[in-house]
């Protein structure tokens, strides 16, 4: 029954990061180059992707961990899957973080001092960056979509459909009591 609560709670953070991902990717960093444009919308970008990655990366990691969890108490094989996309997209979550980010910053400020070489950098590194985003925002769907379809720990479609015809024929048969009234 733990697992429920944990596959929900997956579910929740997941879904939440996804949401994120999505709406920052699509919606709010185009918003925000439009109308404040480049010498405006980049500085105020540049200070929301460290945020940025560190939140989705936390709810991604703490339902990854739970996922685990439900991998051991389940042996459910088919959560192996999540768990080594939910710690890959993890792991690239720290590197744009940690490593990436910054790299971006240092190229972007040297090609702002008239570098060619910081721009072709700058521009190469953001192309790489926003990959790992797209490919982590797929991760992230696949693993909500994975749960939304996951069938109870350790049961066949076939244990299903039989716990679903038993119930329905113990709703259509008589009650013993109703028997003996007559």
């Amino acid at each position: 029954m733990i697992t429920v609560y944990f596959s929900v709670a997956s579910a929740l953070l997941l879904a939440a990061a996804f949401g994120s991902m999505v709406f920052l990717s699509f919606v709010m960093t185009p918003l925000v180059f439009r109308h404040f444009g480049k010498e405006q919308g980049g500085p105020f970008m540049r200070k929301i992707f460290p945020r940025y990655y560190l939140v989705t990366g936390m709810c991604v990691l703490i339902a990854t961990g739970l996922l685990v969890v439900q991998l051991i108490a389940t042996g459910h094989w088919i959560l192996l899957l999540s768990v080594i996309l939910g710690a890959a997209s993890v792991a690239m979550f720290w590197l744009l973080r940690q490593n990436i980010i910054p790299m971006i910053d240092s190229a972007h400020a040297k090609a702002n001092n008239g570098d060619a070489e910081g721009k072709k950098h700058f521009k190469w590194l953001h192309r790489a960056s926003m990959a790992m985003n797209l490919i982590q925002i797929i991760i992230v769907g696949f693993m909500v979509g994975q749960i939304a379809v996951w069938d109870e720990p350790n049961t066949t479609s076939e244990q299903t459909e039989a716990r679903a015809s038993e119930s329905v024929r113990a709703a259509q048969s008589p009650n013993k009591d109703e028997k003996a009234d007559t």
